[in-house]
């Protein structure tokens, strides 16, 4: 083998030891952050000055901002609310792996510095709570709204059929696309199990392939009318909350628990109507 040639296999294969850290492959450089705001449903969530979301919301985080995060609520006759978040913490397993597999190469540790792989939001920090290694729940108690407001009635209406359930998000699923973009809507339906259709608060349908997708998130607040189907005859009825094409799926059923489910087991997913 010539010698030029060896040379371009050592370059290429201490490229590839620098781009495949461990820390960002396990967890990467990004965090899944679900806002909620009890109680108050049409409350306007803002994250450092940018607009969320009404009342819930759900976002990517950089982990290394995981200390930056400034929440604004805002809703019609009451106070505007500021919530910060100031403190991040280690991800003690992300650092001993990245120490560990970079001997030889101090490139995986200086990759995961600069891309922040190594944090992840304190849990100590009042709202904060974490659901598993990529997904943290963020509660914002909010007191704008209280007895020593003047807040007008609104006029007397006469209702002539049930109102809906205020606390249902019409538009709860958001898809995290592989081409770092994101899409709100509500899954309207599945197709051939390879692709489906989303509906936007515009009324915009849109159609997506389980190839472009990365992952998707939905409100536990949603409708529960999904059904999954499995191969063994099984039936689950409730909310898909987490979805990653090709790999499983969560369904949280009507008894509150929440059940993992491999897509190799599934026959079909549909919906009610």
């Amino acid at each position: 083998m010539k010698l030029t040639t060896i040379k371009n296999l050592v370059s290429i294969f201490i490229i590839l030891s620098v781009v495949t850290s461990c820390g960002t492959i396990v967890g990467g450089s990004n965090y899944y952050a679900n806002i909620i705001v009890p109680k108050h449903p049409n409350a306007e969530i803002y994250l450092n000055n940018r607009l969320i979301g009404n009342g819930n919301a759900f976002v990517s985080v950089k982990r290394k901002d995981a200390d930056k995060l400034t929440f604004i609520i805002k809703e019609q006759g009451c106070n505007d609310e500021t919530k910060y978040f100031t403190t991040k913490s280690l991800r003690g397993f992300a650092i001993a792996g990245s120490i560990i597999f970079s001997l030889p190469y101090l490139a995986y540790v200086i990759v995961d510095l600069a891309t922040g792989a190594f944090y992840k939001p304190d849990i100590n920090e009042n709202g904060v709570e974490k659901e598993d290694y990529k997904n943290f729940t963020y509660v914002l108690n909010y007191s704008g709204c209280n007895s020593n407001l003047e807040i007008k009635p609104e006029p007397e209406q006469i209702v002539t059929a049930p109102l809906p359930n205020k606390n249902v998000n019409e538009f709860p699923t958001t898809i995290f696309l592989l081409n770092g973009g994101n899409s709100k809507g509500k899954i309207i339906e599945r197709m051939a199990g390879d692709s489906l259709k989303l509906k936007n608060s515009f009324g915009s349908t849109f159609i997506y392939s389980n190839n472009e997708i990365d992952f998707i998130k939905t409100d536990k607040n949603g409708t529960p009318n999904d059904i999954v189907y499995l191969k063994n005859k099984q039936i689950f009825n409730g909310i898909i909350i987490e979805e990653t094409p090709k790999k499983d799926l969560k369904i949280l059923v009507e008894t509150g628990s929440t059940i993992t489910i491999n897509m190799d087991e599934i026959e079909k997913i549909s919906k009610h109507h």
